[in-house]
């Protein structure tokens, strides 16, 4: 292995593939590291060695180029050499030939045509006969079918004689006289084998670690040499991760927070908070400094995909249909693919969408749920770190709220990481700061507003704060939610049980109905958050020691006397005290998919929630004695309620299981 192919590994494996910025200090220090980890050898040495071989190379090739051009008497260049029986030396001759020839603009197009032919049959000696180790390249152009398979594939999935097949090489192909229950059954036997084989493919994938870096897995496959050579397993496999990568392709999430694996229900990630330690020297038994040991829970919800189509006629007419829009893509190659591949799209970016703002919620039996209520992502997985007494946020009104007016947003920003600086323990720079990327804009307005005039300004800086060395990332599929969040780079995660377990689709045939499902598990978590606390006063007495995660509270308060809370204005809502008793009603402007919080903020006469009208659905009537007490909810748009997920009267916290099963533990408020 070279130098040059060491270096690249090294960056796989510290995950700089994609980064486009020059690294930082640290992380050129870290590179080294793990460099002379891997190889047991300084990289500086390696370096050296390498730019002196290359200075040496290159003064070689100047003096080379300085030679005159010296022919023998048969117009050889150099004479005979050992090299005149390497094919790849006599193809790099032959291309030399050729440009030349054509330079020349004589008639001599028969000549060129033969070196031609024989540049060819001399590349086909190049080529590896072993179909283990032969390359391939998917390189789809023209229509290449033989008489028995498509694109010449000799594999059963690509056999002609299946109707699906037939269908890719001539839409215009109807059903008369096929026998359409027969078809539909081998039909959906080939897409669950086909599923299936997606699933355990994604799984090798990710093992391999290739399941974040579509471009290596969108490598071209020459389908003509395949027949003859013997490939179509391999092939397929190919056409595997082609699909594969045409889904993750998709604008993603895992960039920002990476997925983990294996998690089955439940599972513990333990960590440790260590007290001080250090103090002055004095004689005898003295002992300071203690290890406390606090589990963070990770877990998943179980999440499905059920798709009842109209017939199997339906379903063909759709597919020969879209062949005739769409032309001849070929991830389409069949309908298998074509199946699988759209309702995979469409299932992978409502999965990407909920990893951001999904909110589990158990459905209502026999009836179907949103798409957000699969399973709980990042915004709420905050909120649930808050309730449960682990995460301090910053309540203050003024990080509650920003807009896009002047430089409102960007003020708002510099003066939450002072905030941070002021309680963090250790460097801010540490940290990664997460902002929404629908306000993106906003932020390089209020940019461009507060440090266009300097001096150096050239253009907008959005990848870190001004003046700090703080990173920002920004987060997309956060609608019009303020959240504002600190930590550290790849503390917060997305988790999973099996790799490809959703795209793992199965079909069946019931009478003229087509069946298509899948089922698996998701959920999101932090690794270290902070130290729980029992309540919601130790939790403030605490103030942010030892806490890894810093946040706005994204609330909006509610005026004297509200009885209704609008959700434009956003999902929490506190409410304040009040000149008489006052009762929440509705919150206006409720869409599904959401969780809805009201919040206590006053105790005089203090908003209450009755167990009636809109609410009726709730476990008991909401009567707050405790600032900070709170009830959250989502709204069930079939029957116009409201559903509690939980709430805390009186500092005490409570979940309700039969719509959140999964949550772990009740705990104190």
């Amino acid at each position: 292995m070279n130098f040059l192919e060491r270096l690249q590994k090294v960056k796989e494996a510290l995950g700089f593939t994609k980064k486009t910025s020059e690294l930082t200090d640290k992380e050129k220090i870290q590179f080294a590291e793990k460099y002379k980890e891997a190889y047991g050898v300084e990289l500086d040495e390696d370096l050296a060695a390498f730019n002196a071989e290359k200075e040496k190379n290159d003064k070689l090739q100047k003096a080379f180029d300085q030679l005159p051009d010296i022919e023998d008497a048969d117009g050889d260049e150099g004479g005979a050499s050992a090299d005149d029986n390497d094919p790849a030396k006599k193809v790099a001759k032959i291309n030399k030939q050729i440009e030349d020839l054509k330079k020349s603009n004589s008639d001599k197009d028969a000549e060129i045509e033969q070196l031609q032919a024989e540049k060819e049959a001399l590349e086909k000696e190049l080529e590896d006969d072993d179909p283990k180790k032969a390359k391939m390249k998917i390189a789809i152009t023209g229509n290449a079918h033989s008489d028995t398979h498509l694109f010449a594939v000799n594999h059963p999935m690509y056999a002609r004689e299946k109707r699906w097949n037939q269908l890719m090489v001539d839409p215009s192909l109807t059903m008369q006289g096929v026998d359409e229950e027969k078809t539909f059954v081998d039909f959906q036997t080939e897409t669950r084998d086909f599923g299936k084989k997606v699933a355990e493919r994604m799984q090798v994938l990710q093992a391999q670690n290739l399941l974040r870096d579509p471009e290596k897995l969108q490598a071209q496959v020459d389908y003509s040499q395949l027949g003859s050579a013997g490939l179509g397993e391999q092939f397929v496999v190919r056409r595997v991760d082609a699909l594969i990568a045409r889904i993750i392709a998709l604008p993603n999430v895992y960039d920002i927070f990476p997925r983990r694996f294996g998690v089955q229900d439940r599972e513990m990630m333990t960590n440790a908070f260590f007290g001080e330690f250090s103090q002055p020297y004095q004689e005898g038994e003295v002992w300071k400094g203690d290890i406390g040991l606090e589990p963070e829970w990770c877990y998943v919800d179980d999440a499905m995909m059920k798709t009842l189509f109209k017939n199997w006629k339906w379903l063909e007419r759709q597919y020969v249909g879209y062949l005739n829009e769409d032309g001849s893509d070929p991830i389409k190659w069949n309908m298998i693919e074509w199946a699988i591949l759209h309702i995979a799209t469409k299932l992978t970016n409502e999965q990407y969408k909920r990893r951001i703002v999904g909110i589990y919620r158990k459905p209502i039996a026999k009836r179907p749920a949103n798409a957000m209520h699969s399973s709980t992502g990042y915004i709420y997985t905050m909120v649930r770190y808050i309730h449960e007494n682990k995460l301090l946020p910053f309540a203050d009104e003024a990080f509650a709220d920003y807009s896009n007016t002047g430089t409102e947003m960007i003020d708002t920003i510099e003066e939450f990481v002072e905030k941070v600086k002021e309680v963090y323990e250790g460097d801010v720079e540490e940290l990664t700061l997460y902002l929404n990327k629908n306000h993106k804009k906003w932020y390089k307005s209020g940019y461009r507003q507060k440090y266009g005039t300097d001096g150096d300004f050239s253009a907008v800086v959005d990848n870190k704060l001004q003046d700090e060395d703080v990173k920002i990332i920004w987060v997309p599929n956060m609608g019009s939610h303020k959240l504002i969040m600190m930590s550290k780079t790849g503390n917060f995660q997305c988790i999973e049980d099996q790799p490809g377990e959703m795209l793992k689709i199965k079909f069946k045939e019931e009478m003229e109905s087509v069946k298509a499902w899948s089922i698996w598990k998701e959920g999101f978590s932090g690794t270290f958050v902070g130290k729980p606390f029992n309540s919601l006063a130790t939790l403030k007495a605490n103030n942010f020691e030892l806490q890894e995660v810093f946040v706005n509270k994204p609330s909006f308060t509610l005026a004297a006397e509200a009885t209704t809370a609008n959700a434009n204005n956003g999902f929490w809502h506190v409410t304040g005290n009040n000149t008489a008793a006052c009762k929440l009603t509705d919150i206006t402007n409720a869409k599904e998919g959401v969780g809805y919080i009201v919040e206590c903020g006053g105790l005089t006469n203090a908003t209450t929630v009755d167990k009636a009208g809109k609410f009726d659905q709730i476990t008991e009537a909401f009567s707050p004695s405790a600032i900070g007490d709170y009830l959250q909810v989502v709204y069930d748009k079939t029957d116009d309620k409201f559903l509690e997920l939980e709430r805390c009267m009186g500092g005490t916290r409570t979940i309700n299981k039969a719509l959140q099963p999964n949550m772990p533990g009740n705990g104190g408020r």
